[in-house]
C-alpha cells in the first residue's frame, strides 16, 4: 500500500490554518462632500475612526470619490496609525486594489484624511466598517514531530497571508508570484505580509508597515482544494502602494520549483507562520520560523516529513536542504509526538503543473516571447519588454524601477528614455533592458506622465498629465522648460513621429481618448479625430516605423493601431499583459549607417570615435553596442570594420 496513504489514514490529518482572532464591525463615518479646486495641495478633512480594545484594524471603505487621474495629481486617502506612525496612502487606482479596504494597522486608532494634490473636483469618502483583532486564542491543531525544534527566521521569500493566518512564499515563475495552499482560500481580500514583528507579549499578532503589505489581485487566483495532494493555490499581487515595487523587487529571493520526488531520509526544510504554545514564547505566535527534518515518504500524489509544523504553517514551501528547490506545499498535520509525518502537496501534481503553464491576470502579464519594435514600460509588476505590432502580446525583458509613465526612444543613441512618478528620469538599453538613473527632473514640473523624443533637434518632450503643460526636457542638466501655458484635458500618453515631424498626444476625454496633435514650439493642440467607442483610458504612445501609431487600451489591454491623418484606432489584439494608469510606450527605430559611425556622438566621424570603441572593447562596457560587424562579439575585428566604413567617405 501507498506509504503516504498510510500516513495520511494512521494520524489526525488537519488542515493548518490559523485565522488571528477579529471582529467584522459596520458602522458609517463620511468625509465629503468637498470640492477641490484647482491647483490647491494639501489636506481637505479628516477623521478619526477608534475602536476600543482593538488590537489592531482594516477598514472599509464605501462610495469614495477621488478626482483627477492617479498617475497625475488625483486626490489620495491617507491613513495613519495612532499606534506607532505607520501611513498608508491609496489613489483611486490602487484603493480598487485594496478591493475598497485598507491595509493592516496595527492599534485602535487610525486617522483618516483626504487629500488634494492640485486637480479639482468633488472628494469625499465613506468608512463603512472595520475587521478589529483581539488578543491571540487558545492554541491548538499543533503537529510537532516531537518537541518544538523550529527556531526563528528571516527568510525573504515567506510571507504571511492574511486574513486565514497562513503563509505564502515566491517563487520562481515570470514575474516572481506566489503559492500556498488551496484551503488557505485566497481571494480579492488577501494581502501577503512580509517583515512581520514579533507578536506582543500575550501572542497577538503584530502587522508590518503598510509597504510590506501586497494585496491579491484577483484576476490571476488559480486554485485547487480536493484533500490530501490536491491543495494549491497559484496567485500574484499589487505593488506596494508606499514604494510601487512589487513584493519580489522588495525582497529580492524568490524559491526554484522541483516536480522530481525527494528520497526519504533526505532533509527538508519548512519555514513558515506557524502558532506556538507552551515553554515556547508567545512573542514567536504567527511569525516566521524554520525546521528541518527528513522527508518520510512521498507517492505520486502526496510527499511526507517529519518537520515541525503548526496551524498557521500551512501553504508553506517544503524545501530540499540540499538543492535549496520547493518540492512541496505543505497542507496537513500528520506527525505525533514519536512517529508520523506532516503532509504536503508535490510540485508534480498535475493539476498544479497545469496551472503553471497557464498564468492568469498578473501573473501572465509580460510572459509572451519577445518580439516586436515597440516597447513598453510600467505594467502592474513593473516589467520593460516589447509590444508584437502584428499580434500585441506583451513580452518581459527585465524588471525596472517603480511607477514609470513615459518612454520615448533616441534613434541617435538607441537608448530609451523613461520617466517615473516621482519625475526620475533613466536611460534604458535596448540591447540588454538595463536602466541607468539619470537623476530627478527639475523646474517643479508636476508628474511628467509621457515623454517623446526629436531626433533631429535631439529634444526630449514631456507633458504633465495634471494640468496640460508641455516641457521641454535638458537631458544633460535634467532641467524642464515649459513650452507655452497649461492648457488642461487629459494627456498622458505622448510621442514624436519623426516622418511626420509631428508631435503625437492622446487625451483621454469622459467621452472617449481623442488622437491630438502638439505644436513643440508653442505647447498649442489641434483634435486629429477620436480613436472610437469605448476607448478612454490609453496611458502611452508609440510612432511606428510602418507609418501608424499605436496604443494600449487600459480598459481591455487590447493594443490599437492608430491612423495618424484621422485618429480612427483598430485593434491589433490583446497584449496578455495588466496595465493601469501610468505606462510609456515607444518604437525603437535603428540608427542609420551614418549615425552608427558617430560612435561618441560628438557630430563627427574620425579617429576619436575608433579611439571610444576601442575604450568601450577594453572595459567590456556594451552599453553603445560596440559589436559593429554583428558576429556576436566585441573585438579587434569591430575596430577595423569602424576603421574601413570611416574612411570609405560613404558619409
Amino acid at each position: 500500500m501507498d506509504p503516504v496513504a498510510l500516513l495520511a489514514g494512521a494520524w489526525c490529518v488537519l488542515a493548518q490554518t490559523a485565522p488571528p482572532p477579529a471582529t467584522e464591525l459596520s458602522f458609517k463615518e463620511g468625509l465629503g462632500p468637498i470640492v477641490a479646486p484647482q491647483g490647491v495641495e494639501g489636506p481637505l478633512a479628516s477623521t478619526s475612526i477608534r475602536v476600543p480594545g482593538a488590537r489592531w484594524l482594516r477598514l472599509q471603505f464605501g462610495a469614495t470619490s477621488l478626482p483627477g487621474d492617479p498617475a497625475g495629481r488625483g486626490a489620495v486617502i491617507r491613513l495613519t496609525s495612532a499606534a506607532d506612525g505607520a501611513v498608508q496612502e491609496l489613489t483611486s487606482e490602487s484603493l480598487a486594489w485594496w478591493n475598497s479596504t485598507s491595509a493592516y494597522f496595527n492599534g485602535d486608532t487610525i486617522t483618516v484624511e483626504l487629500l488634494s494634490r492640485g486637480e479639482p473636483g468633488v472628494v469625499a469618502l465613506e468608512v463603512t466598517g472595520a475587521w478589529a483583532g483581539g488578543p491571540a486564542s487558545t492554541y491548538d491543531s499543533r503537529s510537532l514531530c516531537g518537541v518544538d525544534n523550529r527556531s526563528p527566521s528571516a527568510q525573504p521569500f515567506a510571507a504571511r497571508y492574511m486574513p486565514t493566518g497562513c503563509t505564502t512564499w515566491l517563487f520562481e515563475d515570470a514575474n516572481h508570484t506566489f503559492l500556498t495552499a488551496g484551503h488557505c482560500f485566497v481571494g480579492s481580500t488577501g494581502v501577503a505580509q512580509f517583515h512581520v514583528p514579533l507578536s506582543q507579549p500575550d501572542g497577538t499578532i503584530v502587522h508590518p508597515l503598510p509597504r510590506d503589505q501586497y494585496p491579491v489581485e484577483p484576476g490571476s487566483v488559480q486554485n485547487r482544494y480536493l484533500g490530501i495532494g490536491e491543495d494549491w493555490s497559484y496567485f500574484g499581487c499589487y505593488p506596494s502602494t508606499q514604494t510601487g515595487l512589487t513584493a519580489y523587487q522588495t525582497q529580492l529571493a524568490a524559491l526554484p520549483l522541483s516536480a522530481a520526488a525527494p528520497t526519504p531520509g533526505r532533509t527538508a526544510s519548512i519555514s513558515g507562520y506557524g502558532i506556538v504554545a507552551a515553554p515556547v514564547s508567545p512573542t514567536w505566535n504567527s511569525v516566521l520560523k524554520t525546521d528541518t527534518g527528513p522527508f518520510v515518504a512521498s507517492s505520486a500524489s502526496t510527499i511526507a516529513y517529519a518537520v515541525d509544523t503548526t496551524s498557521g504553517n500551512s501553504g508553506s514551501a517544503v524545501v530540499r536542504a540540499d538543492t535549496g528547490a520547493a518540492v512541496a506545499i505543505h497542507t496537513n498535520a500528520g506527525c505525533t509526538d514519536s512517529s508520523g509525518g506532516n503532509l504536503g502537496t508535490p510540485i508534480a501534481c498535475p493539476s498544479l503543473q497545469a496551472a503553471l503553464a497557464n498564468p492568469r491576470g498578473i501573473c501572465r502579464s509580460g510572459v509572451a516571447p519577445r518580439s516586436g519594435t515597440i516597447f513598453v514600460i510600467g505594467d502592474a509588476n513593473n516589467n520593460f519588454g516589447t509590444i508584437d505590432e502584428a499580434t500585441g502580446t506583451f513580452g518581459q525583458f527585465s524588471q525596472i524601477a517603480a511607477s514609470m509613465q513615459g518612454l520615448a526612444h533616441d534613434p541617435v543613441e538607441d537608448r530609451l528614455y523613461a520617466v517615473s512618478f516621482d519625475r526620475d528620469l533613466y536611460q534604458v538599453y535596448p540591447a540588454t533592458g538595463g536602466a541607468r538613473l539619470l537623476g530627478r527632473i527639475m523646474g517643479n514640473p508636476a508628474p511628467i506622465t509621457g515623454l517623446g523624443f526629436d531626433p533631429a533637434s535631439r529634444t526630449l518632450f514631456g507633458i504633465s498629465q495634471a494640468d496640460g503643460q508641455l516641457w521641454r526636457i535638458n537631458t544633460a542638466s535634467l532641467w524642464a522648460t515649459r513650452i507655452g501655458e497649461p492648457l488642461g484635458g487629459n494627456i498622458g500618453a505622448l510621442d514624436f513621429d519623426p516622418d511626420s515631424q509631428s508631435l503625437f498626444g492622446i487625451d483621454d476625454t469622459p467621452s472617449g481618448s481623442v488622437l491630438t496633435r502638439l505644436n513643440p514650439g508653442t505647447g498649442s493642440r489641434s483634435s486629429v479625430g477620436p480613436l472610437g467607442t469605448g476607448i478612454t483610458d490609453c496611458n502611452g504612445l508609440a510612432a511606428g516605423a510602418d507609418g501608424f501609431l499605436y496604443t494600449i487600451n487600459a480598459g481591455s489591454e487590447l493594443l490599437l493601431r492608430i491612423n495618424p491623418a484621422t485618429g480612427a484606432a483598430t485593434p491589433v489584439g490583446p497584449t496578455g499583459g495588466l496595465f493601469g494608469s501610468g505606462f510609456g510606450m515607444a518604437a525603437a527605430r535603428p540608427r542609420s549607417f551614418c549615425q552608427r559611425l558617430d560612435y561618441n556622438l560628438d557630430g563627427s566621424r574620425d579617429q576619436d570615435d575608433i579611439l571610444a570603441l576601442l575604450q568601450a572593447i577594453a572595459s567590456g562596457d556594451w552599453t553603445d553596442d560596440p559589436d559593429f560587424n554583428a558576429d556576436g562579439n566585441a573585438d579587434v575585428d569591430d575596430i577595423t570594420w569602424l576603421v574601413q566604413a570611416i574612411a570609405s567617405g560613404d558619409c
